[in-house]
């Protein structure tokens, strides 16, 4: 969200970032996605892209950077299997 902020407006521009959190196929998704300027460079090269997917990895995700009409970053994270009470796995 904060790369969103700082760089898909540029002078001031008006835009949107939404952020969007579901599960799916046994993970849960986080979307953030502008409708900005898009990227002019390399994606993934900056400190904080570079923190969250090392995060990501730790914690056995994936994440995805796409860059039309805006950005949109997706992190899935594998869901952890929920202990039932009183049994054990």
């Amino acid at each position: 969200m904060t790369n969103a902020y700082k760089y898909a407006f540029p002078d001031g521009r008006p835009g949107l970032v939404t952020v969007r959190f579901r599960q799916r196929c046994g993970c849960k998704v986080l979307i953030v996605q502008d409708d900005g300027v898009g990227l002019s460079g390399i994606p993934g090269k900056g400190l904080g892209t570079t923190l969250v997917r090392d995060l990501v990895g730790h914690m056995n995700g994936r994440m995805k950077t796409l860059s039309v009409r805006g950005v949109r970053t997706a992190v899935c994270l594998p869901m952890e299997r929920q202990k039932r009470p009183g049994r054990k796995q």
